[in-house]
């Protein structure tokens, strides 16, 4: 594919993106464990820490030690499982020193539950949304689904992440389920991280778990992301065209030798734009380029609630495959996303060829499990050099 993108930030495309999952860490040791592996994760050659949801939680002890991370009871606080306020603090200015980004995960689409939340509390019904029935409506899986595009809560948002950035400096945002707001209300935040810094970063899922209570055209979803400019997305299109779908474990696609993925993988690598080598006919789930810009597409194989990638691998090969056929899969699998013209994004351990014990959803496993053994970086030495490689060709 002859890439094509004109008027492109550079300097955005020149980021990887690396995923922080906490349970990495033992209870104690969550902030001041993701501080000290700084040095490791910028040796590799990533300049953006992305961490899961820092934010105090609503419910305990019901999904893993910690709770679910994603039951969010106050946005605008540190949860003090992870550590102290100091702790985070430090965390920010060690990830500074050393020349790179830290960007945290907003979840501002639900809150752990109804009656408990504060906006409930404050205006019983208004901050969140009503199916045609009178009842709650649940794009977001978890019960409920806020109403960005009501006023006080699209001010709330908003005033919100400029806490983090000035409060905290902040480097930018992770939306979660980013499908469940409106369009305008995402522009508004942008706009207002603007005036601070147009480097601060903000992208999100372009999907929500159901169908919101709002026009889809509204929507931050990611067939509106050219709707959005200085606005990124993740694309399944390339990830699955690569690995297989999200939703069967076992099923392979390209790596696996199956045809008919290869448009997917392309469209993947030119940044989901207007391509005139791109069919959109034969793409997964676009017929149409949904990105104005390469910077507005995510480009990776694996995240927190899915296979980590040495796992996916190895549930769509056959059970005789070697070791030496797996490695040649991930490094495959790997250049595709580091030589996309979209941002690169790449889970923690999958460098090292992590696995999770074929879990696919791990945010309620136990250590055994969720535990990265960083002695799989002298057994897959040739797997980490291989993306440091990759890294610093795309920086160079």
């Amino acid at each position: 594919v002859n890439y094509m993108a004109q008027n492109t930030n550079l300097d955005l495309r020149n980021q990887v993106i690396y995923q922080v999952f906490f349970f990495f860490y033992s209870k104690e040791n969550n902030f001041k464990g993701v501080t000290k592996d700084l040095q490791r994760i910028k040796d590799l050659g990533t300049d953006i820490v992305y961490l899961l949801p820092i934010h105090p939680i609503g419910v305990k002890n019901k999904k893993g030690d910690l709770g679910c991370p994603y039951s969010i009871q106050d946005y605008r606080k540190v949860c003090s499982d992870l550590g102290t306020l100091d702790d985070f603090k430090n965390l920010i200015n060690e990830t500074h020193k050393r020349g790179m980004k830290l960007i945290i995960d907003v979840v501002y689409n639900h809150t752990f539950d109804i009656v408990n939340s504060n906006f409930e509390k404050t205006v019983p019904g208004y901050f969140y949304r009503f199916n045609a029935e009178g009842k709650y409506a649940d794009a977001s899986g978890c019960g409920n689904e806020t109403a960005s595009d009501r006023a006080m809560m699209r001010k709330y948002m908003i005033e919100s992440v400029l806490h983090w950035v000035k409060e905290y400096h902040i480097d930018g945002f992770r939306f979660d389920l980013m499908g469940i707001h409106d369009i305008e209300t995402m522009n508004a935040i942008r706009a207002e991280l603007n005036k601070i810094d147009p480097t601060i970063f903000v992208y999100g899922e372009g999907w929500a778990a159901a169908s919101p209570q709002m026009p889809q055209e509204d929507l931050a979803m990611k067939a509106n992301a050219s709707k959005m400019p200085g606005i990124a997305v993740f694309s399944d299109e390339m990830r699955d065209g690569i690995r297989g779908p999200w939703n069967n474990d076992a099923e392979g696609a390209f790596l696996v030798g199956k045809a008919g993925h290869e448009m997917s993988i392309k469209y993947g690598l030119v940044g989901c734009i207007e391509h005139p080598q791109i069919d959109n006919d034969s793409v997964n789930y676009s017929n149409k380029a949904w990105a104005s810009q390469p910077t507005q597409m995510i480009s990776y194989v694996s995240c927190h609630d899915d296979m980590c990638l040495a796992d996916r691998i190895k549930a769509t090969l056959p059970v005789d495959a070697s070791v030496e056929e797996r490695i040649a899969l991930h490094k495959l699998a790997e250049t595709f996303v580091f030589t996309s013209q979209g941002i690169p994004f790449i889970f923690t351990g999958d460098e090292v060829m992590r696995d999770k014990k074929g879990v696919h959803n791990s945010y309620n496993s136990p250590d055994n499990i969720n535990t990265v053994d960083w002695k799989q970086k002298t057994t897959y030495r040739e797997v980490f050099d291989y993306i440091k490689d990759l890294i610093a060709l795309r920086m160079a």
